[in-house]
């Protein structure tokens, strides 16, 4: 039975969510993939240190409101998350329970080429990016409606790369008429202090303005 809305009677999310690269801090050097079995057993090495990170991601998803999504960029192949799947590694573990929470709510989309994040702050050409169009077609495929004023927010990892480049990139191809709230506590950062933190964003804001973003911290202050 399909429990999908059709396009004709979207749902409209009040919501969005950019999860952005996860386990990335817990997988090795892609050259290593030559090797599965090193590979594998840095991997694991790296989930003592990250592996809290992916768990609260999974109870990040928990908190999603019925009618919130969740895009989940993935910094890996989809033919190597297979692999990964297979060997049993963390980070597929916590994508995968997320897909399974959160149903057709919860759009994945393998990024390996990191085409989503696009040297412009143009509409026209962020909206070009392969990644993004996939992404939108998906959420409206699963019968959602993503208006401008909808709020967002980004995690994941890097921090100040990733994470804080892919949030607004993801703000203006989505059209969105406010700032998408970075949570600093769901990225590599997790085991920093306040002012480690407040530190790396003022880096990050030393370096570009990122108009479309907005971080937690600075919401506090």
């Amino acid at each position: 039975m399909n429990n999908r809305k059709t396009i004709a009677d979207p749902i409209e999310v009040s919501g969005i969510h950019f999860l952005i690269h996860p386990g990335f801090r817990v997988l090795p050097d892609e050259q290593l993939r030559s090797s599965p079995r090193k590979f594998q057993k840095q991997a694991r090495k790296n989930e003592q240190r990250f592996g809290n990170l992916l768990v609260q991601y999974a109870q990040k998803a928990r908190t999603l409101r019925v009618d919130e999504i969740m895009f989940i960029f993935s910094h890996v192949g989809y033919t190597d998350f297979q692999n990964d799947v297979a060997a049993g590694l963390m980070y597929t573990k916590t994508i995968c329970a997320i897909r399974k929470l959160l149903g057709t709510r919860a759009i994945t989309i393998h990024d390996q080429f990191f085409q989503m994040f696009e040297d412009s702050d143009q509409e026209a050409d962020l909206g070009k990016s392969p990644v993004i169009i996939e992404a939108k077609r998906i959420a409206e495929l699963n019968g959602f409606s993503i208006s401008p004023n909808v709020p967002s927010e980004a995690y994941g990892e890097m921090l100040e790369t990733c994470v804080c480049d892919g949030a607004e990139s993801l703000n203006i191809a989505f059209h969105l008429t406010t700032e998408t709230l970075i949570r600093t506590r769901l990225t590599d950062l997790i085991h920093a202090t306040e002012e480690e933190i407040r530190a790396t964003v003022t880096t990050i804001r030393s370096r570009d303005e990122h108009d479309s973003v907005i971080f937690d911290c600075e919401k506090s202050s």
